[in-house]
């Protein structure tokens, strides 16, 4: 069962629906109430607007019904038993209303559940991958990267070796986190760093110099345009 409105305007058209569900709740009935806000739509049923029909059938026209005239129009209809009848069928609605939602509710839950298991087995699968993927080192032997500078450690000399230490850590991240990159700081005017200091080719600080397998290699800190990581990857690859 089901009421249905028509109108030449929307707001008369939820004016008259709104008293006729309100009614329906005041009877303890729960059938859908249909608008229609269409102009000549009721003139071709050959009655004046608004109108309202249940199951297709023309039970009042001309008048926006009050909520208690909505009441006493439809408890004139289905007098007695038949008022039982649609209390009943009313319920069964209800029910299968209630069922329908807990059913779409279930299926919304186990959806989501689905999903978030296939996104852990997703996410299993790939840290699984990653793992069985070997990882490939540039340098197996250890890549010492030189800081060379003179007399007191100043302010100037702690930026650099902190821009050294990143560009370093970015050329060869995985080589850095194995500890194979490891960074020294030398002053090239203490005696127990001469030596170290001739066999890197230093003269002029601060310098910056990669040893690798006892090969050296300096670096030019002060060259614009050219990235200090881009340098030490280029440079340790000519060195292989």
């Amino acid at each position: 069962m089901k009421f249905q409105v028509l109108a030449d305007n929307a707001a008369v058209c939820d004016l008259l629906a709104d008293h006729v569900r309100e009614a329906l709740v005041r009877l303890d009935l729960d059938f859908p109430v249909l608008t229609e806000s269409s102009p000549g739509r009721a003139a071709a049923l050959g009655v004046p607007p608004p109108v309202l029909m249940e199951d297709n059938r023309i039970i009042s026209s001309g008048k926006i019904l009050s909520v208690e005239e909505a009441v006493a129009l439809i408890c004139s209809l289905h007098a007695g038993d038949e008022m039982d009848k649609l209390k009943r069928l009313s319920g069964r609605a209800k029910k299968r209303t209630a069922m329908t939602r807990r059913l779409l509710l279930l299926g919304a839950v186990v959806c989501a559940v689905f999903m978030v298991f296939s996104e852990l087995r997703s996410r299993r699968e790939q840290s699984a991958q990653e793992a069985e993927t070997p990882i490939r080192l540039h340098f197996s032997s250890p890549l010492k990267v030189y800081y060379f500078h003179r007399g007191p450690y100043s302010k100037t000399d702690r930026e650099q070796v902190i821009r050294v230490r990143h560009a370093a850590f970015e050329a060869f991240h995985e080589e850095a986190m194995r500890n194979l990159v490891r960074i020294q700081v030398l002053d090239a005017d203490k005696p127990e760093n001469a030596k170290t200091a001739r066999d890197c080719g230093v003269e002029i600080t601060p310098a910056v110099v990669l040893q690798k397998n006892g090969v050296c290699r300096k670096l030019d800190i002060s060259k614009p345009g050219k990235p200090l990581a881009f340098q030490i990857y280029q440079t340790v690859n000519e060195m292989k």
